[in-house]
């Protein structure tokens, strides 16, 4: 496994407080993590030898020397070329470094979700989407209007869908769900309530479920 710092800021959102914490001394350091024994990490980011090891683990390692020997590799890998374009727009940007900034900042973003994509999943999904009898996408907020515009190229593709953004209809569909039909559930955090509680009465329904 590889681009660790990509993965941790990633899933940043959904650590406890500790690991969050641990998180955020990471990726604030990384030239010096690979380099500190589990004890000394503990110090420095104030957190115990456990919650190192538990962190390890949540990230896909199964131990802190193999989490660190790879966060090693990462920091002496060549650049793509990509890196360090990206910077935050600042009050006295001009118009065209703003849409500079824009720009690079969506190049930065798609090529880090590359690095970390399980391509053997989205291949899996992509299949289960083909087979599909109906789809229907849930999704709140912000991710509501992400589900509808992802409906709106499935039917300019002659294909049944369907997008819910409302929690009541999101429940009510979800029940509605059956063999042979998909039900998609968007999220930025990954855990929105009503958005999760969908999936799984879909999933009862023996209806295939996707997550993104």
């Amino acid at each position: 496994m590889a681009n660790v710092l990509v993965k941790i800021k990633s899933l940043r959102g959904s650590f406890p407080a500790t690991q969050r914490r641990l998180a955020d001394y990471i990726v604030q350091y990384p030239e010096e993590v690979p380099f500190l024994s589990v004890r000394d990490l503990g110090r420095r980011a104030t957190v115990s030898v456990a919650t190192i090891s538990r962190f390890a683990r949540t990230v896909g390692y199964r131990s802190y020397k193999q989490f660190k020997t790879d966060l090693g590799k990462d920091r002496l890998a060549p650049a793509n070329g990509l890196g360090g374009m990206y910077r935050a727009i600042g009050p006295s940007d001009g118009d065209e470094e703003v849409i500079e900034k824009v720009f690079h900042g969506n190049v930065t973003s798609l090529n880090d979700t590359l690095k970390i994509l399980d391509r053997r999943e989205l291949i899996r999904a992509a299949e289960v989407l083909a087979r599909a009898g109906r789809m229907v996408f849930f999704g709140i907020g912000g991710s509501g209007h992400i589900a509808q515009d992802a409906a709106l190229r499935f039917c300019q593709l002659d294909i049944q869908a369907e997008a819910y953004s409302d929690s009541y209809q999101i429940l009510a569909q979800s029940f509605r769900m059956k063999p042979g039909e998909v039900a998609v559930g968007i999220s930025h955090s990954g855990r929105s309530a009503v958005t999760v509680q969908a999936l799984q009465i879909a999933r009862t329904n023996r209806a295939a479920t996707i997550g993104i």
